[in-house]
């Protein structure tokens, strides 16, 4: 999806630091830099994809919107459950012994 430069509040690139989705661990203001990497580079999402800031390039340069920012932030989230606890003891017993079983052990 675009930016609608006519729809969204366009920020500048220095504006889109100052927004909390792109604060530091510890609550602190990161350097624009943060905006220019997730603007070439991306971040990658929970499923492995990576994701791209939306940008668009006017007169008085590259600016974002507040709106790509929250479409951003979704795609990273992309709205899945990520179980990250491990595996129970007896979960990773019936998987090892399936895989035994598979291999005919």
């Amino acid at each position: 999806m675009a930016i609608d430069v006519n729809a969204e509040e366009l920020l500048t690139f220095t504006q889109a630091a100052r927004h909390p989705a792109f604060r530091t661990r510890n609550g602190s203001r990161p350097h624009v830099s943060k905006v220019y990497r997730a603007v070439l580079y991306g971040s990658k999402s929970v499923t492995g994809q990576t994701v791209k800031l939306e940008n668009v390039r006017l007169p008085g340069g590259l600016h974002t919107s507040t709106e790509a920012i929250a479409r951003f932030v979704a795609r990273l989230n992309d709205d899945v459950e990520v179980d990250y606890r491990g595996p129970t003891a007896s979960e990773a017993a019936v998987l090892a012994e399936a895989e035994l079983d598979a291999a005919g052990i």
